[in-house]
């Protein structure tokens, strides 16, 4: 259902952000929509996360437009001064597509997707900024962030080792000495994490006797794996 806020439109009572990526940055982007859960059905508040996100995203295309552009006035900074102007900025962005490429040959897609979906939340809650930049106030931010998310405790910690692991690898790449703002922060890894209960005995011999009377090779097959947990 289409919405009078603008970037947003509703699916069962619940707000989407959906905006299209310029055609002059299409070649940053996997898919040409940006489109994603607001996680809200108030109206004013998805006014108010869509208006912040769109916010972000123009600073951040802004960013991406004047990285092709050289910086006004280099011709006249000292030589170390231009270098380290150009050379010493990395971006959490870069970062993960330098992680990816140095770290991410013969690894599962699964991996590729797990940190390219880490970095995502990171700028969507902190923006791109430089590995240098960012601050401890990021890090526990972020944190909280991920819990409004609803994600449990293990999933943030793994998002968090994602993170961390990036921004150690990348610091180690380049030679930044810096500190990690992510690590031995507290996290609860049980929070809302539900304790799984066991399959009842009577309903795994139930299943077992099914296979016998089909007896073919799924049912087989379901059959070794019965008494496994």
């Amino acid at each position: 259902m289409l919405s009078k806020i603008p970037h947003t439109y509703q699916k069962r009572g619940v707000f989407y952000f959906n905006r299209m990526v310029p055609i002059d940055l299409e070649e940053h982007y996997q898919s040409r929509r940006i489109n994603f859960s607001l996680r809200t059905k108030s109206g004013r508040d998805a006014r108010q996360l869509a208006s912040a996100v769109s916010v972000k995203l123009e600073g951040y295309w802004q960013h991406l437009r004047l990285q092709g552009i050289a910086i006004p006035g280099s011709r006249f900074l000292k030589v170390s001064e231009q270098d380290e102007s150009t050379d010493d900025v990395v971006l959490f962005s870069e970062a993960i597509e330098l992680y990816l490429r140095l770290k991410g040959h013969g690894k599962p897609r699964t991996f590729h997707t797990a940190a390219r979906r880490a970095g995502r939340y990171l700028t969507e809650c902190c923006g791109d900024k430089d590995l240098a930049d960012i601050k401890r106030s990021d890090a526990t931010q972020f944190r909280d962030f991920l819990v409004d998310m609803d994600l449990s405790g293990s999933s943030i910690v793994r998002v968090f080792t994602t993170i961390k692991s990036v921004f150690n690898f990348v610091c180690s790449e380049y030679g930044l000495d810096l500190r990690n703002p992510f690590s031995g922060l507290y996290m609860n890894r049980t929070d809302g994490v539900r304790e799984r209960v066991p399959v009842p005995q009577k309903s795994i011999v139930r299943v077992q006797s099914e296979c016998v009377n089909i007896d073919d090779d799924i049912r087989w097959i379901i059959a070794l794996i019965s008494d496994t947990g």
